[in-house]
C-alpha cells in the first residue's frame, strides 16, 4: 500500500499515475471538498494541482508536464443542453487551458510524443467517433472508423501512439478494441461478454485492463494470443492499473475508508 494523507471523512485517492521523481498523482474526492488533482510525494504528503471541476466521472491523464481532463457544461440559458470541454494543465507554467468549448469529447488521452490528443465523442444522434485532436489548437487533425454499432469509452495509446486500445461496448456485450492507426483498422481482442471492463492499458505488446471473471473486481492482462492472466488478488476489489517504474503498476484498492493506492 501506498501512504496517502488521513483525512475525518472517508476519501479517494483515484486513478493515480506517476509523475517526475516517481511522485504521484491522483484525484483526490472527498464529500468536505471539490475534487482535485494533486501530488504525492513517498512520505504520503499531498500538494494541490489543480481542481478538476464538474465530471461524469473522475479522470485525468498525465504526460511529463502536462496534464488533460474533461469536465461537464450545461448552456447557460437552454440547461438540457450540455457540453464538455477539455482542459490541459502545464505543471511548468501552472497555468490551465481550455483546449475546446461547447464540444462533446470525452476521455482525452494525451499522445506519448506528439502533440496531439485522442478523444471519444459522442455526437447528439448518440452516434460514438474517435478524434484525434491537435493538443494546441483543438481542432480534429484524423478520425478513425469504429466498428458499426459500437460504442468505444477510455481509449489509451501505446508506447509508441500507433495504435489505441479502448473498451467497446455492443448489443453483443463489452470487449477491448484496438485500432492500428496508420492503416485505420480495428481488431476484438476479447470474446463478447458482460464483463464490467474498465481502463484498458498498453504494457509491451499486452493489455491490462480491470475485469471481474472470478466475481471480485482485479487487473487482468490479455496477451497477443488471447491468453489472460489475472495479475491483482485485491480482497475488495483493484482498479484504474497504470504503468510505473521497474516493471510495475498503480492502481486503486477499495477500502472501507475509500479506494486506496497500491504498487505491485
Amino acid at each position: 500500500d501506498i501512504k496517502t494523507p488521513k483525512s475525518q471523512y472517508p476519501a479517494d485517492f483515484l486513478l493515480p499515475q506517476e509523475g517526475p521523481n516517481q511522485t504521484i498523482f491522483c484525484i483526490r474526492s472527498s464529500p468536505t471538498s471539490v475534487n482535485k488533482i494533486i501530488r504525492l510525494d513517498s512520505m504520503g504528503s499531498a500538494t494541490p494541482v489543480a481542481k478538476t471541476g464538474l465530471q461524469l466521472a473522475p479522470y485525468f491523464h498525465l504526460r511529463g508536464d502536462e496534464i488533460v481532463w474533461d469536465e461537464f457544461r450545461k448552456d447557460a440559458r437552454f440547461g438540457k443542453q450540455t457540453y464538455n470541454v477539455i482542459n490541459v494543465y502545464n505543471l511548468t507554467t501552472k497555468r490551465v487551458r481550455t483546449l475546446t468549448k461547447n464540444t462533446r469529447y470525452y476521455s482525452p488521452v494525451l499522445h506519448p510524443t506528439r502533440n496531439e490528443i485522442a478523444v471519444v465523442e459522442v455526437t447528439k444522434t448518440g452516434e460514438t467517433k474517435l478524434r484525434i485532436l491537435n493538443a494546441k489548437t483543438g481542432f480534429i487533425l484524423d478520425s478513425i472508423p469504429i466498428p458499426e454499432h459500437t460504442h468505444i469509452q477510455q481509449p489509451k495509446f501505446n508506447a509508441s501512439g500507433d495504435k489505441i486500445i479502448a473498451i467497446a461496448v455492443s448489443p453483443r456485450g463489452t470487449n477491448l478494441v484496438e485500432f492500428d492507426l496508420p492503416t485505420k483498422t480495428h481488431a476484438i481482442r476479447l470474446t463478447w461478454s458482460n464483463q464490467q471492463i474498465e481502463r484498458p492499458m498498453y504494457y509491451g505488446n499486452t493489455i491490462l485492463f480491470k475485469a471481474h471473471f472470478d466475481g471480485i473486481d482485479n487487473i487482468y492482462q490479455v496477451s497477443n494470443e488471447g491468453e489472460i492472466t489475472q495479475i491483482t488478488s485485491a480482497e475488495f476489489g483493484a482498479f484504474n492499473p497504470s504503468l510505473a517504474v521497474g516493471a510495475s503498476i498503480l492502481f486503486n484498492t477499495y477500502r472501507y475508508n475509500g479506494y486506496k493506492l497500491a504498487k505491485q
